[in-house]
Protein backbone atom coordinates (compact mmCIF):
# COMPACT_ATOMS: atom_id res chain seq x y z
CA UNK A 1 0.00 0.00 0.00
CA UNK A 2 2.75 2.44 0.95
CA UNK A 3 6.52 2.05 1.04
CA UNK A 4 6.85 4.83 3.67
CA UNK A 5 9.83 6.58 2.05
CA UNK A 6 10.62 8.54 5.23
CA UNK A 7 10.85 5.31 7.24
CA UNK A 8 13.14 2.99 5.24
CA UNK A 9 12.62 0.00 7.55
CA UNK A 10 8.77 0.26 7.51
CA UNK A 11 6.10 -0.62 4.94
CA UNK A 12 2.27 -0.67 4.94
CA UNK A 13 0.50 -3.59 3.30
CA UNK A 14 -2.86 -5.40 3.19
CA UNK A 15 -3.35 -8.94 4.43
CA UNK A 16 -6.30 -11.17 5.29
CA UNK A 17 -4.64 -12.70 8.36
CA UNK A 18 -7.42 -11.90 10.85
CA UNK A 19 -10.33 -12.83 8.58
CA UNK A 20 -9.80 -14.60 5.21
CA UNK A 21 -12.74 -12.67 3.71
CA UNK A 22 -11.32 -9.13 4.17
CA UNK A 23 -7.99 -7.34 3.98
CA UNK A 24 -6.83 -5.32 6.99
CA UNK A 25 -3.95 -2.82 6.86
CA UNK A 26 -0.68 -3.68 8.58
CA UNK A 27 2.62 -1.95 9.25
CA UNK A 28 5.74 -4.09 9.00
CA UNK A 29 9.31 -3.59 10.06
CA UNK A 30 11.16 -5.15 7.13
CA UNK A 31 14.35 -5.57 9.18
CA UNK A 32 12.74 -7.56 12.01
CA UNK A 33 9.64 -8.97 10.31
CA UNK A 34 7.43 -7.57 13.09
CA UNK A 35 3.92 -6.64 11.92
CA UNK A 36 1.24 -4.51 13.57
CA UNK A 37 -2.44 -4.12 12.66
CA UNK A 38 -3.12 -0.44 11.88
CA UNK A 39 -6.63 -0.53 10.34
CA UNK A 40 -9.22 -3.25 10.76
CA UNK A 41 -11.54 -3.77 7.82
CA UNK A 42 -15.19 -3.67 8.96
CA UNK A 43 -16.02 -5.95 6.04
CA UNK A 44 -16.72 -3.54 3.21
CA UNK A 45 -13.37 -1.79 2.54
CA UNK A 46 -11.84 -2.69 -0.82
CA UNK A 47 -8.89 -0.27 -0.77
CA UNK A 48 -7.01 1.80 1.81
CA UNK A 49 -5.31 5.13 0.97
CA UNK A 50 -2.57 6.80 2.99
CA UNK A 51 -1.54 10.41 3.37
CA UNK A 52 2.05 11.61 2.88
CA UNK A 53 2.87 10.63 6.48
CA UNK A 54 1.73 7.04 5.96
CA UNK A 55 -1.52 7.40 7.93
CA UNK A 56 -4.62 5.71 6.50
CA UNK A 57 -7.08 8.50 5.76
CA UNK A 58 -9.24 7.33 2.80
CA UNK A 59 -10.93 4.05 2.02
CA UNK A 60 -13.01 2.73 -0.87
CA UNK A 61 -15.92 0.64 0.42
CA UNK A 62 -18.63 -1.41 -1.27
CA UNK A 63 -21.89 -3.04 -0.24
CA UNK A 64 -21.97 -5.09 -3.44
CA UNK A 65 -24.11 -2.56 -5.32
CA UNK A 66 -22.80 0.87 -4.35
CA UNK A 67 -19.26 2.14 -3.85
CA UNK A 68 -18.41 4.79 -1.28
CA UNK A 69 -15.38 6.95 -0.61
CA UNK A 70 -14.71 7.19 3.12
CA UNK A 71 -12.54 9.84 4.77
CA UNK A 72 -11.25 10.56 8.25
CA UNK A 73 -9.34 13.57 9.50
CA UNK A 74 -7.03 11.53 11.76
CA UNK A 75 -6.49 7.86 12.53
CA UNK A 76 -8.62 8.20 15.67
CA UNK A 77 -11.62 10.05 14.21
CA UNK A 78 -14.57 8.08 12.80
CA UNK A 79 -14.91 7.45 9.07
CA UNK A 80 -17.41 9.58 7.18
CA UNK A 81 -18.79 8.97 3.71
CA UNK A 82 -17.91 11.76 1.27
CA UNK A 83 -19.24 10.23 -1.97
CA UNK A 84 -21.39 7.26 -3.00
CA UNK A 85 -22.33 5.92 -6.43
CA UNK A 86 -23.95 2.79 -7.84
CA UNK A 87 -22.32 0.05 -9.91
CA UNK A 88 -22.95 1.89 -13.21
CA UNK A 89 -20.56 4.69 -12.24
CA UNK A 90 -16.89 4.53 -11.33
CA UNK A 91 -15.25 6.10 -8.28
CA UNK A 92 -11.50 5.82 -7.83
CA UNK A 93 -9.97 7.15 -4.63
CA UNK A 94 -6.75 9.13 -4.93
CA UNK A 95 -3.53 7.14 -4.68
CA UNK A 96 -2.12 9.54 -2.08
CA UNK A 97 -2.98 12.85 -0.46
Amino acid sequence: MDDLEDEPDQVLFQMNRRDPRVFDAYRSNVATGEIQLVAENPGNVRRWVTDWSGRIRDAAASDGVSMSLLYRETETTPWRTVATHDFRERLTPPLHF
